[in-house]
């Protein structure tokens, strides 16, 4: 089977990762930790999406403070009291219940965006995300190896390394994560929730002692649809791929969407 035979309509989740338009980014902060997401929709006073406001943009709102000062500990992101409309993502891209799973990967991956609002009568009744995608991917059976979908360019830091460190590479390289390493192997990733979850550190300490020690990695050789179940068994973000050498790339719920688009 391919993405063409599933309908957007059986694979939407509901809109309830939201906050309303006249939300504080602390709120939303907040409001993403809770919930364990990377992205809100906001909603207006009719219920309607009009952007959405991601991790990404918490961190470009942000100022991090990446200067060690004699050990001190302090809160390295501190996030201004903007309303969330002055930095969330408009117009909302929307696709309708009644269409293809495969014309759904081609506009989230035509569009690089990781979610569609999906309408019906000219409502908004759902959302379609990358996630979403991931289990069609196991149901489509997409046999596309990961070799063929991963970005094979990561972006990896030592476990001893210094927070700091990670935190300029995250910006230099513009990634939402790094992958962390003890003698070349994937011991952890740390990411942007990690920083958005940081309390009072210090930007010396290594950078394993913030890491998200959940990490899958998997053979360049497997497919696609196995290695998505495992992702979503898992609840992990990227799946990390591998050699004999050590990682060689990553692939994350996106590149799952292009496997499908590229299939259908």
């Amino acid at each position: 089977m391919d993405a063409s035979e599933f309908l957007v309509g059986d694979y939407m989740s509901d809109l309830v990762d939201w906050v309303p338009e006249g939300a504080l980014l602390p709120q939303v902060r907040e409001r993403l930790e809770d919930l364990d997401v990377s992205a809100l929709a906001v909603l207006d006073a009719a219920g309607e999406p009009v952007g959405v406001v991601s991790r990404t943009d918490l961190l470009s709102a942000g100022r991090l403070d990446r200067e060690p000062r004699d050990g001190e500990s302090r809160r390295l992101l501190t996030i201004p009291d903007l309303r969330v409309t002055e930095v969330m993502a408009a117009p909302v891209a929307t696709i309708p219940t009644t269409a293809n799973l495969a014309e759904a990967a081609r506009r989230l991956v035509e569009a690089r965006v990781h979610r569609l609002f999906v309408t019906e009568d000219d409502r908004t009744v759902g959302v379609l995300s990358t996630f979403d995608l991931a289990q069609a991917t196991i149901d489509a059976r997409l046999t596309t190896p990961l070799s063929e979908l991963m970005t094979p360019d990561v972006v990896v830091v030592a476990a001893d390394e210094p927070l700091s460190t990670a935190l300029d590479r995250m910006q230099a390289a513009h990634v939402h994560g790094v992958v962390v390493v003890d003698q070349g192997w994937p011991i952890g990733v740390f990411g942007q929730a990690d920083v958005l979850a940081m309390g009072a550190v210090k930007a010396d300490a290594p950078v394993e002692e913030w890491m998200d020690v959940a990490v899958l990695c998997l053979p360049k050789e497997m497919s696609a649809h196995r290695a998505a179940a495992a992702a979503l068994a898992m609840d992990v973000e990227q799946v990390l791929v591998m050699d004999a050498e050590g990682v060689v790339g990553i692939v994350t719920a996106m590149d799952f969407a292009r496997g499908l688009a590229d299939a259908s």
